[in-house]
């Protein structure tokens, strides 16, 4: 009887984890594509802050 009680809690415990690394995976595949998305965003900026640099110092 303790065999089994402790293959069940063994088993839910197993369960548990199985389910939470598959939230877990989600949201660290959400985060990795929204960092990505960031860094891209920054990049824009700095491309379009580089070139409003030239554009003033054209005019300057």
């Amino acid at each position: 009887l303790l065999d089994d009680l402790q293959n069940q809690i063994f088993q839910r415990g197993i369960a548990y984890e199985t389910e939470n690394m598959k939230k877990t995976a989600l949201l660290s595949q959400c985060l990795f594509q929204n960092n990505v998305f960031m860094k891209n965003e920054v990049n824009l900026i700095r491309n379009e802050l580089h070139v409003g640099e030239q554009f003033c110092a054209e005019k300057g």
